[in-house]
């Protein structure tokens, strides 16, 4: 089974390599489990603006949980540390009323195929220090969360976007990605007078499925292919 690292560090945030603001039990009664193996981390003691950086390089990442209504969360990175490494199969939670501002620089591992399963009813806001390119993976997103493009630093370009069930794709800035796939309309997605660039080819259609197409919100912005058939609004 996979560890969990709890925060019992400041309610504000602080540093995400020191040990003593992790536990590995709830109760926090037990020494963190080694940055450098791949576990969880609940972030559900955190308060509304609160701010965890990252200095370091050998953080291994299983998972991000938090709790709900816990406002605006914050992963924040530097120009001098690149983030760690993701597991395979990386979970990420957020609960209702909660957003996750992922700010980390890049992940040092960002040539592996990885999949992210992102699940919960809040926001999860991609707005990386650096340049994050997901290559040959998978973002899988459902429930009812958000998945927010909020800088162009965070690219797609080489893999596969999924929406389930009720979850919403934002556009704050331009987006490329191989591939989106939907196979329920209760799924949307906001363009937000920004471009969706996909590239997979000619056949791209294919991999906006009929569910995705009826499900585009907003009032401006497009969607192009390497093909070059676009939808605009």
């Amino acid at each position: 089974a996979v560890s969990t690292n709890y925060w019992f560090g400041a309610t504000s945030g602080g540093d995400w390599m020191t040990a003593s603001n992790w536990k590995s039990d709830p109760e926090g009664t037990k020494a963190p489990v080694a940055f450098t193996t791949a576990c969880v981390y609940n972030l559900s003691r955190l308060e509304n603006g609160a701010k965890i950086s990252y200095t370091g390089t050998t953080l291994q990442l299983a998972g991000i949980v938090t709790g709900e209504n816990q406002g605006t969360i914050t992963l924040q990175g530097n120009g001098t540390s690149q983030f760690g490494g993701f597991a395979t199969t990386t979970q990420i939670y957020v609960g209702n009323g909660t957003t996750l501002d992922f700010a980390f620089r890049h992940p040092n591992d960002w040539g592996s195929a990885r999949t992210f399963r992102v699940r919960g009813g809040g926001e999860l806001s991609m707005r990386p220090y650096s340049e994050f390119v997901l290559y040959n993976g998978t973002f899988d997103v459902g429930d009812t969360i958000t998945l927010t493009i909020a800088n162009a630093n965070f690219k797609g370009t080489y893999s596969e976007f999924v929406l389930s069930g009720s979850a919403k794709l934002q556009l704050k800035d331009n987006f490329t990605a191989a591939h989106l796939r939907s196979s329920v309309t209760t799924t949307s997605v906001d363009l937000g007078g920004k471009t969706l660039t996909l590239t997979g080819g000619e056949y791209t259609w294919d991999s906006v499925s009929y569910a995705l197409k009826s499900s585009i919100i907003g009032t401006s912005g497009r969607i192009a292919n390497a093909g070059g058939i676009e939808i605009g609004l």
